[in-house]
């Protein structure tokens, strides 16, 4: 992807299957049984490692079951409040 290159021609010259795409505001992952593997900080910022398990992704407004659910691994910059940790986490 190029600044001079618009996202829709970027999209135009790699889908060499016309896959459908779709353009989204927003995409958030749906996930159960998040744990805390991992905590740690880099600089001043903090940073969390979770395993869970995907079971959709939400697009805009639209949510796309994953099926069969798989095991992700995830970061965020806080903890999720209430969570088990693993291996002193």
């Amino acid at each position: 992807m190029q600044a001079s290159l618009p996202p829709q021609a970027a999209v135009a010259i790699t889908n060499r299957k016309q896959v459908g795409c779709v353009y989204a505001d927003r995409i958030d992952y749906v996930v159960t049984s998040p744990v805390v593997i991992a905590e740690a900080r880099f600089g001043r910022l903090p940073f969390v490692a979770y395993r869970a398990t995907l079971t959709g992704v939400r697009v805009g407004g639209n949510l796309r079951p994953i099926e069969p659910a798989i095991s992700i691994f995830l970061a965020r910059p806080d903890r999720i409040e209430g969570l088990a940790g693993l291996g002193g986490a």
